[in-house]
């Protein structure tokens, strides 16, 4: 998908109800989960699983996400994240922020 052609959200867009729900995709494109809900400034994203079971809610700033909207209106995110050798990385949260690991 080329999500240079997206439209950015500003600030006053990024809300609970247009944000829950988006799709968040990788550095290289893939699909690493879905919002699930917004606190304050922290989205959590369910990440993993398979037909909807053993998602993990992984919580990270906004600002790490950069929204966006597609042709057909849909919101969806793109981040920096990688992935390990084409696995998904098992991130959970520490004590510091996100801890991520293959």
């Amino acid at each position: 998908m080329d999500h240079s052609t997206h439209t950015p959200l500003m600030g006053a867009e990024l809300t609970p109800d247009i944000l829950v729900g988006a799709t968040i995709y990788g550095a290289g494109d893939e699909k690493v989960g879905k919002v699930s809900h917004v606190h304050g400034s922290e989205v959590v994203i369910d990440v993993g699983g398979f037909l909807g079971f053993g998602s993990k809610p992984v919580a990270v700033n906004a600002s790490q996400l950069d929204f966006m909207r597609d042709e057909d209106g849909n919101v969806h995110a793109v981040t920096s994240w990688l992935l390990c050798g084409g696995r998904r990385r098992s991130c959970g949260f520490g004590g510091t922020g996100i801890r991520c690991r293959c």
